[in-house]
Parts: structure tokens; C-alpha cells; sequence
């Protein structure tokens, strides 16, 4: 009996001593691998998600910009009755895009339709789209037709204007991050009495491109 227990008391000492003697080199190196894996893994995820966020949080501004954008021209070239459009002009010291939109607007003090020039114009140097609105009659606006098309000239938007001539906010803000602003005017869309608006934008290094075909009920086409 004593021997046994003799046995029992040697074997839990031996135990004891191997419990104290800690994780192998070879265990060390195991486990270590593992927790690094396991952290690669971690990191990869979540940086995944990051940028997949980022390209998604990018494509919803665009496009938000480009709906504004778009939603706020087509309610004045639905009533256009001409339009005019420069890929390249010269405002001041600004390479610009401009789009002047002529339709009818009520005038209730003269109880007459009374028609305005709605200009789009688009800053290429900060990627702005900015709206301001004028007269007709104004002469601070001129726009003709040569044998070269539709000429815009003397679009004077910072100058001292009469409160008759120009309306509203003079640099109106319409939508930013713009990358590319263009109208295509040939005689097909003119005499289907169509507007081709085309959109680009580029944002935190992501972009975004739209297109959209205005139906104009006022348009004139002379063939």
C-alpha cells in the first residue's frame, strides 16, 4: 500500500514538473504563425470594407450631384424654345462650357408670357456648374446664328447688371465634382425637338458618366 502510494506521489511531481516547464520553441513558432495569419486576415477584411465604402460613398455624391444637376436643367429646357451652347468660352479669365436656355416665363405684373435666357455655366478650372438667369432683352446677353452655328457672345455674369436684366443669385451653384458638361446640337435632335445633355463627374478617384435626352415642347427647328 505504501508502495503505491509512493508510485502515485512520484507520477504527480513528474506531472507537475512538465506543466512548469512552458510552451516549446516549436509550439512558440506554431502559435505565432496562426495569430499572424489570423491579423493578416482581420486587416485585409476590414481594409475591404473600407474601400468598398469609400467607392460606394463616392458613386452616391455623383450621382447626387449629377441628379440635381440634371433634374434642375430639364426644367428649363422642357419649355426651351432655342438654345445655345459654347464647348469653349472666355469668361474673364475662366475657361467655361456655357449653355443659354431662351423660354417663355408668366409675368404676372404685365399679365404677359415674357421670355429669359437661363445660363448654365460650367467652370472647368474647379469642376462647378453654376446657373444664373437674364432677360431676354438684356444687353449684358447676345446670342446669333452665322455660318459657323450658334454663337454665344457678351455673356457678362460679374458685371454691374440692372435688377431688370438678371435674376436671382448670380453664380447659383447647380453641382460639383463636374468633369465634362457638353450638349450635342445637330439638326436630329433639333427637329425631334430634343436637348442631349451629357454628364461627367470624378470624385475621390472614382467616376461617373450620364446622359439624358430632353424633350423641348417649345423647340423651333428651321431646317
Amino acid at each position: 500500500m505504501k508502495m503505491i502510494l509512493k508510485n502515485e506521489i512520484r507520477q504527480s511531481a513528474r506531472a507537475l514538473k512538465k506543466s512548469n516547464e512552458g510552451l516549446s520553441l516549436v509550439e512558440l513558432v506554431v502559435t505565432s504563425l496562426i495569430m499572424g495569419m489570423v491579423s493578416l486576415i482581420i486587416v485585409l477584411f476590414v481594409s475591404a470594407s473600407r474601400n468598398s465604402y469609400t467607392i460606394v460613398n463616392n458613386e452616391v455624391t455623383m450621382q447626387t450631384e449629377a441628379d440635381m444637376a440634371v433634374t434642375y436643367i430639364s426644367n428649363y429646357a422642357e419649355q426651351a424654345m432655342d438654345y445655345r451652347f459654347v464647348s469653349d468660352y472666355k469668361h474673364g479669365s475662366e475657361d467655361c462650357g456655357a449653355l443659354a436656355i431662351k423660354s417663355p416665363e408668366f409675368d404676372s405684373a404685365s399679365n404677359t408670357y415674357v421670355d429669359y435666357v437661363n445660363i448654365i455655366l460650367y467652370e472647368k478650372d474647379t469642376g462647378i456648374l453654376r446657373f444664373c438667369k437674364f432677360r431676354d432683352d438684356s444687353a449684358d446677353l447676345k446670342w446669333y446664328e452665322s455660318a459657323a452655328g450658334h454663337v454665344l457672345t457678351n455673356l457678362n455674369i460679374d458685371g454691374t447688371l440692372s435688377d431688370s436684366n438678371i435674376y436671382g443669385n448670380k453664380r447659383k451653384l447647380l453641382a460639383q465634382y463636374i468633369s465634362g458638361f457638353n450638349i450635342i446640337d445637330n439638326d436630329d435632335f433639333r427637329e425631334n425637338e430634343l436637348i442631349r445633355l451629357c454628364l461627367d463627374l470624378k470624385y475621390g478617384g472614382s467616376v461617373y458618366s450620364t446622359n439624358k435626352n430632353i424633350y423641348s415642347r417649345n423647340m423651333r427647328y428651321d431646317s
